[in-house]
């Protein structure tokens, strides 16, 4: 078979086209600079309003792209991965301080006390109070009387 030089396969084509759907499904993941910039941004603004749009701008990606791109390195939506941080936030708080559940929820970016009896209901299977009055103090530090800032927040999936 007489071929020039710049002419491929089919063979040749579609491994290079499959290397290139490879290459482009590799780069759909948040690269190790953006998890760390994203998640530090969540950790920092947990108390306030987080939008996807000031997730992806800490990323420097499209809103978007960054929602496909960070569903794909943790496997949850952002909207879910803050407001898991939030309920984990809200373990802390009610385990090391006395802190109202007003005052918790507040810290942890939610609305109010029944928002943060829903979201920790739904992601524990227990209230709040509940948890507080079953947790084990001899297997944490004890609470000290620090009461979290409050905050004003909401929630946001924009």
């Amino acid at each position: 078979m007489n071929r020039s030089h710049n002419q491929l396969t089919e063979t040749e084509l579609e491994d290079l086209l499959l290397q290139a759907v490879s290459n482009a499904l590799e780069s759909q993941q948040l690269t190790a600079w953006q998890i760390a910039r994203v998640t530090q941004y969540v950790e920092d603004n947990l108390g306030t309003r987080i939008r996807v749009a000031d997730l992806a701008t800490a990323a420097k990606l499209s809103k978007s792209h960054f929602a496909r791109c960070f569903r794909a390195s943790f496997g949850v939506a952002p909207y879910s991965y803050v407001t898991l941080q939030r309920i984990r936030r809200a373990h802390e708080l009610l385990a090391y301080t006395t802190a109202s559940l007003s005052t918790v929820a507040l810290d942890c970016g939610l609305v109010d006390q029944s928002h943060l009896t829903n979201q920790f209901r739904r992601h524990t299977g227990t209230t709040p109070g509940r948890w507080r009055r079953d947790f084990d103090p001899q297997a944490a530090p004890q609470r000290c009387a620090r009461q979290p800032g409050r905050h004003s927040t909401a929630i946001a999936n924009d």
